[in-house]
């Protein structure tokens, strides 16, 4: 499967946004497009470069191609789009942090570790990154 990393940015570049598709180009700018009015509709979804549009007109932003990759699953290519936000100032440069190879585990404080267990009150354990509804009617009402 492929994947692409695409940059989407105004006439002087001193907007860019990352973006990231196993879509061609065309398809991808289009479906960025049609979520960008379902947003001024509904105000969901959101991204960051909806407010550069609404503000300057999607018609003064124009989108390339930045690199093509091979993928084993399609969520690799957020790693990808990770190295290429780093590598430049953009926009949705805190959109995600996606930890690149063996950073992957570093320097996580074990406070908001994604696979620390807590154990509730109710005497269930849960993890942050697999927050369960805990409903114990004696405790929670």
């Amino acid at each position: 499967m492929k994947g692409f990393i695409y940059k989407i940015s105004n006439a002087d570049n001193s907007i860019i946004f990352i973006g990231s598709s196993c879509k061609t180009m065309q398809s991808y700018w289009k479906d960025v497009k049609n979520m960008y009015k379902t947003w001024l509709r509904t105000g969901k979804p959101y991204s960051v470069i909806y407010d550069h549009f609404k503000k300057d007109g999607v018609e003064s932003f124009g989108i390339e191609l930045l690199s093509e990759h091979e993928l084993v699953k399609g969520i690799d290519i957020y790693e990808h789009k990770q190295l290429a936000i780093n590598s430049m100032t953009c926009i949705n440069n805190h959109e995600h942090d996606f930890r690149i190879g063996n950073q992957k585990n570093d320097n996580v404080d074990p406070k908001y570790d994604p696979r620390r267990k807590i154990q509730c009150q109710c005497g269930s354990t849960y993890s942050r990154y697999n927050d369960l509804l805990i409903v114990d009617t004696t405790i929670y009402l």
